[in-house]
């Protein structure tokens, strides 16, 4: 490639010659690379053909209408499209979200947000389990099949915890299972928990477990990012749990600092563990941490 090698030049050599201008020169490559970016965008951004229409906006000018008591539904069709769209809001109790300012629409470069609702599947109807910001308590939203519906029930829950997952065992109407996390950065001795939460569809509580975060157990203090902040509340980001169940059992995959190391520093990783959707207890042997594995 000479000196006045193109962007589109770049593309078209072979490993061998690209690893070599990387080596000799690694400052072109970024030159290139950011006169290929402005090339692709003035291409993008080019005027339509004529007779091509252009997308309309998206923003729906559509009037809400009653369905009923606390719900609400608009539509409007997309332009130029066989599609249409419809839009519910509910009246819940509670408070449902609060971004924190750390979601992708307030761009604070940080994309690793705590789920804050659970989607589940309940004999074809869908729900969502989430925690209300005002006390704190889980709640399940159940939505009838044509969304007209609505439903809520309170859940029991722990102190001081964040809903960090939920999941359902698929009969009928079988039970849920929530597992809250212990708040506070408890780095980089201070133990923080998981509590594992069997309830009835009515919101009863079935049976509780503790899951100790000691060294020797869960090897957790600290489940998402505090920022420095004391006081004891959730976690504003970065705080990673999945749960399923499967055959009697729940599977849950756990992001977390880990207790201090040899090194003298708070490692984050993750640890997947399955639990009996009986007696919620974890499946490996006590000091046994063989039936887990972490990364």
């Amino acid at each position: 490639m000479g000196a006045g090698a193109s962007a589109r030049d770049l593309a078209s050599v072979d490993d061998e010659t690209l690893v070599g201008i990387i080596a000799s020169d690694p400052d072109r490559i970024e030159r290139l690379l950011r006169t290929a970016r402005q090339t692709e965008a003035q291409e993008t951004s080019k005027p339509e053909a004529p007779g091509e229409v252009l997308p309309e906006s998206s923003e729906p000018e559509a009037a809400w209408e009653n369905l009923g008591p606390g719900i609400q539904r608009r539509s409007w069709e997309v332009p130029h499209s066989d599609w249409q769209v419809r839009q519910f809001r509910y009246h819940v109790h509670g408070d449902p979200y609060e971004s924190l300012g750390k979601s992708p629409f307030e761009h604070s470069n940080s994309y690793s947000m705590h789920r804050a609702f659970h989607p589940l599947q309940l004999d074809g109807r869908t729900a969502v389990v989430w925690q209300s910001r005002s006390d704190w308590r889980p709640q399940l939203s159940v939505f009838g099949s044509d969304f007209g519906t609505y439903a809520q029930i309170a859940l029991p829950g722990a102190d001081q915890a964040t809903l960090a997952g939920a999941a359902h065992d698929g009969k009928e109407p079988g039970a849920l299972f929530l597992l809250m996390v212990q708040w506070g950065d408890g780095r980089p001795a201070e133990s923080r928990d998981l509590t594992v939460i069997k309830a009835a569809m009515d919101g009863s509580e079935l049976k509780r477990q503790v899951l100790d975060g000691g060294k020797d157990g869960l090897d957790m203090v600290c489940f998402g990012h505090y920022d420095g902040l004391a006081a004891p509340q959730p976690p504003p980001y970065g705080a990673q749990m999945s749960v399923a169940y499967a055959g009697g059992l729940l599977g849950v995959h756990l992001g977390r600092f880990m207790h201090k190391s040899e090194d003298g520093l708070n490692h984050q990783a993750g640890i997947w563990f399955t639990l009996s959707a009986d007696t919620l207890q974890d499946k490996a042997a006590k000091n046994d941490r063989n039936g887990d594995y972490r990364y």
